[in-house]
């Protein structure tokens, strides 16, 4: 099976929930956990035909720990989140970082999202919406997002999702001026020039790089939720608890979708926009 440039191995999402772990003392990420993040970025950078400015996984893992431990909470909370399939694209406030920390610890993050979706909350969906609404891709979609839109207020969670997913699918062909049929075909040219931007303003040895994932959170984020819903599936295979497209779109979940599946659907909607944007603005 081809292994797509946008897709994390397991390996690398394992690391990755590890350095996520609230059991932990959040704040004890060490530069080994991290080698496989950077090798994966590395490999970007090899992908592109360029001369990786990372240094070693090694150099980049110890940069990017110092990093992270620099300003642990907020990176972890947003990589928790990400892994969740809950899609960062803003940064979020030193309250916001605790509560999230706790639900988590508690188990009932899911329900903490949820609550904290609503207007005035932490994770204001509308706010989302809007989002979405003002980007310069979605004119020609104005008509259908507003119809999901109607069916997600209405509580018609599964025709919203199915919609959302529709109209992932065409943006992304907008967006990468690509109309072919593999999703992850479309989505890599994009998710390479997003991820040389990274490489081409941090080096490894820069204690700055903080300053960049905090200003370019929404692509990595949405790197990292994007991964299990792009995920190519075996029907035959027990069903996934996360949202998978193929599963979705080929009505094979048994469970509900549920407010929270569309929450998590709308925000990934707009990190793909937000990504397109960056990667637009970058290659003029």
């Amino acid at each position: 099976m081809r292994k797509y440039k946008t897709q994390i191995d397991a390996d690398t999402l394992e690391t990755l929930m590890e350095c996520a772990d609230t059991s932990s003392d959040f704040n004890d990420i060490q530069p080994k956990q991290l080698e496989p993040f950077s090798e994966f970025l590395i490999d970007h950078a090899k992908s592109n035909g360029k001369s990786p400015s990372l240094g070693t996984k090694e150099q980049l893992s110890n940069s990017l720990a110092r990093s992270l431990n620099n300003s642990c909470k907020p990176l972890k909370v947003a990589l928790l989140l990400s892994l969740n399939q809950f899609t960062i694209t803003d940064s979020f406030s030193a309250r916001t970082t605790i509560r999230t920390i706790q639900a988590s610890k508690n188990d009932r993050l899911d329900s903490f999202l949820l609550k904290q979706s609503i207007p005035g909350g932490d994770f204001d969906i509308q706010k989302i919406i809007l989002s979405i609404k003002s980007s310069s891709y979605i004119n020609s979609y104005k008509k259908p997002l507003q119809e999901i839109i109607v069916a997600f207020s209405n509580g018609l969670y599964f025709p919203a999702a199915t919609g959302i997913i529709s109209l992932y699918d065409g943006l992304l062909s907008q967006t990468s001026n690509n109309s072919i049929s593999s999703l992850l075909m479309r989505l890599d040219p994009m998710m390479e020039q997003a991820m040389s931007i990274f490489l081409k303003n941090k080096g490894s040895s820069n204690p700055e790089v903080i300053d960049f994932l905090q200003n370019h959170l929404g692509v990595f984020s949405f790197l990292i939720a994007n991964n299990q819903f792009c995920m190519t599936s075996d029907f035959s295979s027990k069903e996934p608890s996360y949202i998978n497209r193929h599963w979705l779109a080929h009505g094979r979940y048994q469970r509900d979708i549920g407010e929270l599946d569309c929450i998590k659907l709308f925000r990934l909607l707009n990190g793909l926009l937000l990504t397109a944007e960056l990667s637009s603005f970058e290659s003029h």
